[in-house]
């Protein structure tokens, strides 16, 4: 996970840069896994970044995946 969390926060970082003008309110994770691209998107344009991200939605088909993923986010 903390890899695919990286590549992800460095893609969404790369595009922040090279389109500032960029500035989603909205994100889907289809597939989302453990939620890797739902925590970058959050850190790069959400309550960390530029705040332009207002609502965040994951989607994972798989149970089991879901409910580890849903454990790992818990506070």
């Amino acid at each position: 996970m903390p890899y695919n969390f990286t590549v992800y926060k460095r893609i969404l970082h790369e595009l922040n840069m090279r389109l500032p003008n960029f500035k989603p309110k909205t994100s889907l994770d289809y597939g989302a896994g453990l939620g890797s691209a739902l925590w970058a998107s959050q850190m790069v344009f959400g309550s960390e970044g530029m705040k332009s991200l207002k609502r965040s939605a994951a989607v994972e088909p798989n149970t089991p995946m879901r409910k580890l993923g849903k454990f790992l986010s818990e506070d």
